[in-house]
């Protein structure tokens, strides 16, 4: 099958699941004569998001028909127990299908099925026609739909929160594929559906069973097989496993008709769309509606036609001769796309393929290119023998730069956006890619971010090649001494966690630790989630001062991550030059931070000992020593530069320690007599403002009363005026634009600053107090990177990583000084109206630093 971003997608929505989910994560709604609206207000968002982001061929929306399915003819008490839905839900399910119907969008329901057997029937269906299929629910049954050409979106949380399911993801998830959801449902329950499961078997032990022996149905022939402390669960249960797994398992043939049509409402239908809306006073989804739907409706208002009948770009393919490369070497660009059997490259009229004899692309007067990833371009054409060329755009940062949130950057959908489609294969992403850079172009240039991708995004792509190719070396001896040590200690803690206890059980198993603490223990509960009572880091945290058991629990955590996420994981990744190469993206954070990936280093903890035990593993190797070079409390320091508080900036021209120097403000005591107490509330509250934090949020961290952390915030304001002016206008201006930015012009959007849900309205208020900072500081430390990079002021220092506001070195033991001309460029990369401090270390590894 050809990979999914080639192909048309079909989109099923499970209706009700998404407006059950909607229903509780929204602000109750009412029109003006009183009929509740937020089930369906959260519902026609996500839909017309959908439209928005995904560009889908197609879409429909399945809802569970009226009545008993034929699992209930099967298991009587199938979801007996569920209680019945709050009146205000129930009073908005009948006019969902009005609504969906409103939008041009068909449903599907079947009398004797549930909505998850529609989906499943569809998926299968729509794949058999070449489609690649998205569900979105809030339901983790259809996980089990997951597979090559079916991808489930499940809403986590609420309804902003998504998780994008693949058969990797639901491995990585489970432990298991998506195909083994029912036997494991089977094994534990779903007291969701009141399915009952084995007595004894929770997520940890129906885990261990499925992948060990199986599916149920293998579990009960090799019964003999399985060691005894799981055999006596199971032994009875045989015939409640089978009923469970038929009972959770989705019908992927249910007796319905569809016609998988592509979603093109006529100009009619826009106008029954916005009276409907209207009936029911959603007013800022009505100004959504047209932009959104006037992608796909025929003869609109505009005279837009719909991106479905649009004809697909047909183009000739033309072999690369001398005549053809030598009409490609005149022109200054060309786009260019990676095929398995050589290159596609276009001059935005004409197409050529050449499968060999394309070394010239890397010659220093050859055309630069227009490419989709550029980076993965490289490696494509490494695969090719063709050195790094040059690249003039990259149509993937333009949309990152364009849309920082948006987190997909299909090709397909950029074609889709600005040329209104594009041809198959190599040759019309070839095409598409030459075709995109004028249009992308004139859009950074009017959203005024083109300096943002032409200055910071698009020069930082050989630093980071340069960077994954140098990759850093790792001591796996040391590796393999650490998890051992690690092992130990993780015997250590269990071991004191049951003596607190007074008992075994598995100290990873939320549900049994729950059990515990607030059943056996009678610790004071924390928040409850659907599954039971919370035992996150927060609430341990908190009880961490009731009772010791929380700490020791933390801690196992904690050493249990460590080692298999990093003392056993890092060895394996490492390649035969004994260097680990991760890789960087530059298209995840909507901030313009960097991430890393294939390992994550940028994750490593390093305020714990332990944590910083992983970093002792990346060492120099023989005859060279590691360098770093952080920027030091660079936020506060674009913080006194953003808000021009005379205080805080006086603070840092006059070189004092800043948290000290707060401690004066907050508490009125000379700075020589700051306690390290005043000190550590102090700097908690420089970072609080940094990230807009609450009342609430501040006297969690400070373990203090709600109004005593409202007290110091207000008293910091009081003391530093200019800061709380800059925040203020922040807000008022993400409220007003949309958007905020950075020193350098880069935009990061927030339109949940506008929801009516208070809690999203004030994470979003306290995300745009941030993002302009954190911005930033991002793109401070990239801007040095591309002029460290430039001028050659590394010398023979070579850059291994980027880690927040650290950049990484090796360099021979010989020309350490070389840090003086490094640390010139960096503190000189973004001039501020305050001091920029770079801070030294060296050491032969990344932890033993000084």
């Amino acid at each position: 099958m050809s990979d999914k971003s080639t192909r048309k997608t079909y989109i099923i929505v499970d209706g009700y699941s998404l407006a059950f989910r909607a229903f509780f994560a929204t602000q109750l709604l009412t029109t003006s004569d009183g009929r509740p609206t937020n089930a369906l207000f959260g519902l026609t968002n996500m839909l017309l998001s959908l439209l928005d982001k995904e560009h889908p061929y197609g879409i429909v929306v399945v809802f569970d028909a009226p009545g008993k399915t034929f699992r209930h003819a099967q298991f009587p008490e199938y979801k007996a127990h569920r209680k019945e839905a709050d009146p205000a839900l129930k009073e908005q399910l009948p006019t969902m299908r009005d609504l969906v119907a409103a939008l041009g969008i068909p449903s599907l329901e079947a009398l004797g099925f549930e909505a998850d057997d529609l989906a499943g029937t569809l998926a299968k269906r729509a794949a058999e026609q070449g489609f690649h299929v998205l569900i979105v629910t809030g339901d983790n049954d259809q996980l089990q739909l997951v597979d090559e050409n079916v991808t489930v979106r499940m809403t986590m949380r609420g309804i902003s929160d998504v998780v994008d399911f693949t058969p990797e993801l639901v491995r990585e998830r489970f432990g298991f594929g998506p195909e083994r959801i029912p036997d494991y449902k089977a094994l534990r329950g779903d007291p969701s559906d009141n399915i009952p499961g084995v007595p004894g078997v929770g997520e940890k032990t129906a885990t261990l069973l499925i992948q060990e022996f199986g599916t149920v149905e293998q579990i009960a022939e090799r019964l003999n097989e399985i060691p005894p402390k799981y055999r006596s669960k199971l032994e009875g249960s045989v015939d409640v496993l089978r009923l469970g797994k038929e009972l959770t398992t989705i019908v992927t043939d249910a007796p319905v008709e569809f016609d998988f049509t592509p979603y093109e409402p006529d100009a009619a239908a826009l106008d029954r769309a916005r009276e409907f809306l209207e009936s029911l006073e959603f007013r800022s989804i009505v100004r959504r509606l047209e932009p959104v739907l006037s992608k796909y409706v025929r003869g609109g208002p505009d005279g837009v036609t719909t991106v479905q009948e649009t004809p697909r770009v047909e183009v000739s393919v033309l072999t690369l001769d001398a005549s053809g490369e030598a009409a490609l070497r005149g022109l200054p660009e060309i786009g260019l796309a990676v095929s398995e059997d050589g290159v596609a490259l276009s001059d935005g009229q004409s197409v050529w393929h050449a499968a060999g004899g394309i070394e010239w692309l890397a010659d220093s007067g050859a055309p630069a290119l227009r490419v989709h990833n550029a980076r993965g371009v490289v490696s494509g054409l490494g695969r090719l023998g063709v050195a790094r060329p040059r690249f003039a755009f990259d149509t993937e940062l333009a949309a990152y730069v364009l849309a920082p949130g948006r987190g997909s950057y299909s090709l397909e959908d950029l074609a889709r956006d600005y040329l209104g489609g594009m041809a198959d294969g190599a040759a019309g992403t070839a095409l598409a890619c030459f075709c995109l850079a004028a249009p992308m172009t004139q859009r950074l240039t009017d959203e005024q971010t083109l300096s943002v991708f032409q200055d910071l995004e698009m020069p930082l792509i050989p630093v980071l090649l340069d960077m994954e190719e140098a990759g850093i070396c790792v001591d796996r001896e040391y590796l393999s001494t650490l998890s051992s040590h690690l092992s130990q200690r993780i015997d250590e803690l269990a071991r004191d966690v049951y003596a607190a206890a007074g008992r075994e059980f598995n100290i990873g198993s939320p549900k049994q630790l729950a059990k515990v603490l607030f059943e056996e223990m009678g610790l004071p509960s924390g928040r409850k989630t659907k599954t039971g009572h919370s035992t996150d880091a927060d609430v341990l945290g908190e009880l961490a001062a009731a009772h010791p058991i929380a700490k020791l629990v933390i801690d196992w955590r904690e050493v249990t991550k460590l080692k298999s996420t990093y003392a056993d994981a890092l060895p394996k990744m490492v390649q035969p030059d004994g260097r680990i190469h991760t890789t960087f993206n530059q298209t995840v954070a909507a901030t313009g931070r960097l991430s890393s990936v294939d390992p994550n280093l940028q994750n490593i903890p390093v305020k714990t000992d332990l944590g910083r035990e992983i970093r002792r593993a990346f060492v120099a190797p023989p005859g060279h020593v590691l360098l770093s070079l952080d920027y030091s409390q660079i936020e506060l320091r674009l913080l006194a530069h953003m808000s021009e508080d005379p205080v805080l900036t006086s603070a840092f021209h006059e070189g004092l320690d800043i948290h000290a120097a707060t401690a004066h403000s907050l508490f009125g005591i000379p700075e020589n007599e700051v306690s390290p107490e005043q000190r550590r509330v102090a700097k908690m509250v420089n970072y609080a403002v940094l990230y807009g934090m609450s009342d609430f949020g501040l006297a969690q961290s400070l373990q203090i009363g709600v109004g005593e952390a409202h007290e110091v915030i207000a008293t910091y304001f009081r003391q530093f005026p200019g800061v709380r002016e800059f925040t203020e206008s922040i807000v008022a201006q993400a409220r007003r634009d949309g958007y905020t930015k950075t020193l350098l012009g880069r935009k990061r959007y927030f339109p949940e600053i506008q929801s009516s849900n208070r809690q999203m309205r004030m994470a979003a208020e306290r995300a745009a107090i941030n993002a302009p900072i954190q911005g930033s500081a991002a793109d401070m430390i990239k801007l040095a990177m591309i002029k460290l990079y430039k001028s050659g002021a590394t010398g023979s220092a070579r850059l291994l990583l980027q880690v927040h506001d650290e950049l990484l070195f090796e360099c021979p033991e010989t020309d350490v000084e070389v840090n003086g001309a490094i640390r010139e460029v960096m503190a000189s990369a973004m001039p501020l109206k305050v001091p920029v401090v770079v801070d030294k270390k060296v050491g032969p590894n990344w932890r033993d630093m000084s």
